[in-house]
């Protein structure tokens, strides 16, 4: 197998899409084609399914089965090829949530790198059910994810390794009116409230208080909030690593919450059948993270 094709098929298999392919990789159209083409004689069954005139593909079973093991093929040919430099580095690749990876980890994850050269960390934003998916198929060695469980994902270990409060974030403008410093939900009004959906149970916790009641905008995009809430009568009930990393850069402020939701898991995720030649180097990176997350804990 040539490491090429093999790469152009990962990611074939990550966009789905043959334009999309061909624009990354850097080669025509009909050269993904080519090449795909070549894994198929090469195997001797269909990869993929593809109708004429069509951009997207889908797996065929074949194909699905096979992703793992060439994504697991790749990794090692690329660990064996670095050998040949003095700095061999081991790369170990991290799928996690935006919210967790934005707003808990950046300095954790830069500290690391920086201690650990013989690394080469590759961190992504991924939704959940993506991080689980991309554990299966071998393309991430570490998850990170809010969620504590997965009914369809037997082979992956998830371990819940850090619970965050959720705080009301408004505008300093708004200081008299949160004089109390610690807020009830019963006091709050709807009508100018910034929803923020960011779990399920979350989700559940609100409408047990406010019921089919709407919020002035909902969002799962946190970035877009700072900019409505400064300098406005809205406020946002959010995790306290965020409202904190906003308060400290715009004109706002976050207070506690009287009857506070569930708080906000953080779990590491791993794949119970994970290669073993850098298990070494993904065990001390989930120590390390499962002694950071206990020390934040301890910090609230």
């Amino acid at each position: 197998m040539d490491f090429k094709d093999a790469k152009i098929y990962l990611e074939l298999c990550n966009s789905r899409n043959i334009t999309q392919t061909a624009r990354v990789v850097g080669l025509t159209q009909s050269a993904v084609t080519q090449r795909l083409q070549n894994l198929e004689r090469e195997f001797g069954f269909q990869l993929v399914l593809r109708e004429r005139g069509q951009k997207t593909i889908e797996l065929t079973a074949q194909g699905v089965r096979l992703l793992p093991i060439i994504q697991q093929w790749a990794d090692l040919y690329e660990s064996a090829y670095a050998l040949r430099n003095e700095t061999a580095r081991t790369s170990v690749k991290i799928a996690c949530t935006e919210s967790i990876g934005s707003y808990l980890l950046p300095k954790f994850f830069f500290d690391y790198a920086q201690s650990h050269k013989n690394l080469a960390l590759s961190i992504h934003n991924s939704h959940s059910w993506e991080i689980f998916d991309s554990l299966e198929s071998g393309s991430s060695d570490i998850g990170l994810t809010n969620r504590e469980t997965s009914l369809f994902h037997e082979q992956l270990q998830i371990v819940p390794v850090y619970r965050e409060s959720y705080v009301l974030l408004t505008s300093k403008a708004n200081r008299a009116e949160y004089s109390r410093k610690i807020v009830h939900p019963k006091d709050l009004d709807v009508s100018r409230e910034l929803f923020f959906d960011i779990t399920p149970s979350f989700t559940q916790w609100r409408k047990s208080w406010w019921e089919e009641k709407r919020p002035f905008v909902q969002t799962s995009f946190a970035q877009i909030l700072p900019p409505m809430l400064s300098n406005s009568p809205y406020w946002s009930i959010l995790p306290l690593s965020i409202a904190r990393s906003f308060a400290q850069q715009y004109n706002l402020d976050y207070y506690l919450l009287a009857q506070e939701p569930e708080r906000r898991t953080c779990s590491i995720v791993t794949n119970r059948q994970s290669r073993t030649y850098k298990a070494t180097e993904k065990e001390a990176l989930i120590s390390a993270l499962t002694e950071f997350f206990k020390r934040l804990e301890q910090q609230q």
